[in-house]
């Protein structure tokens, strides 16, 4: 993947997701990123978008981290599964991969990495509560997808190297969550505005009328 093809598909003409051209500095950073950690967009490898202001945002797919790290001579396994809660005493269970029976509640994922240079597994468990979305995939696997969200962590830690700084498209909030809108700066105050509220004056704002 060279930078020229990497800049053409960071145009408005030529993708839809990018809905205003990004600045210069959050372009660069796109493609320096794809160049040294060996992402190709076009493969699938990372999605990436622009708000209405040209805010660019870029996710990283979870093959992307599997690929990678099957290829690195260090790799000697992950192991991954998730958490639930089973019984009247709701008594938290491991189990290996995202299939749970009916009755019993999700409430975290786990993954193992094994290197051949580490003493102990890098081991990261996180908490299904934090990500799930509740729609789409979440609703229909929930399972593997909080599975998918530990083992993605938990190579992040295993080879830093490799995926420092880079996060999973599960890992972050919708595209159209509140969380991903940028937020509007609140206007300033006037110096009458200010002046009134300093002597006790209320000024209602126009949806409150």
């Amino acid at each position: 993947m060279t930078r020229e093809a990497i800049e053409q598909l960071m145009s408005p003409e030529h993708n839809r997701s990018i809905k205003k051209e990004p600045s210069l500095k959050e372009m660069e950073l796109f493609i320096v990123q794809c160049l040294t950690k060996g992402m190709n967009p076009l493969a699938g490898d990372v999605d990436f978008w622009t708000d209405d202001y040209g805010k660019l945002t870029f996710v990283i797919r979870e093959a992307f981290y599997l690929r990678v790290a099957d290829a690195h001579p260090k790799f000697r396994g992950i192991q991954s599964g998730i958490i639930v809660e089973r019984g009247p005493d709701r008594d938290p269970f491991e189990i290996e991969g995202g299939y749970s029976k009916e009755g019993e509640k999700i409430v975290a994922g786990w993954a193992v990495v094994h290197r051949s240079d580490r003493d102990f597994p890098i081991t990261h468990k996180v908490n299904f509560r934090d990500y799930d979305k509740k729609n789409g995939t979440w609703k229909q696997f929930p399972g593997r997808m909080i599975e998918k969200v530990s083992q993605v962590g938990a190579l992040r830690i295993a080879f830093p190297a490799q995926f420092g700084g880079l996060y999973s498209e599960d890992e972050m909030p919708d595209k159209g969550s509140e969380d991903s809108k940028p937020k509007q700066k609140a206007k300033p105050k006037s110096k009458a505005v200010e002046s009134a509220e300093k002597s006790g004056f209320r000024i209602e704002k126009p949806e409150e009328q």
